[in-house]
């Protein structure tokens, strides 16, 4: 398997920029700091080696590849909800698995 070059607070970050258009208002979304929402997507372009923003607009625009990763991002991280959902359902057993058994015979 290969590794993964990203973590789950790095796609929600992304998420977070594309929606709000800006660095600045995705980091008061997620109430972290600005500094650190453009650490960690530096570190997520160093990890996969590929710019994810243009540099020279005041907007956050997105490259190819950040588009890209922004697609996926959305997917990853709606699996990752869904799936805890699940297991939450699950447990409360609003969703599963029931056998019933039944005989022919009258019981006394």
């Amino acid at each position: 398997m290969a590794d993964i070059a990203f973590t789950l607070d790095q796609l929600r970050i992304l998420k977070a920029i594309v929606q709000e258009k800006s660095f600045k208002k995705a980091a008061e979304s997620l109430y972290i700091s600005q500094p650190a929402v453009s650490f960690q997507i530096q570190n997520l372009e160093r990890s996969l080696n590929t710019a994810l923003f243009y540099r020279h607009t005041r907007k956050a625009q997105l490259t190819e590849a950040g588009k890209l990763l922004s697609e996926y991002a959305v997917k990853i991280l709606s699996l990752c909800e869904e799936s805890y959902r699940s297991i939450k359902d699950l447990e409360s057993l609003k969703f599963g698995s029931l056998t019933i058994g039944a005989s022919q015979t009258i019981g006394t």
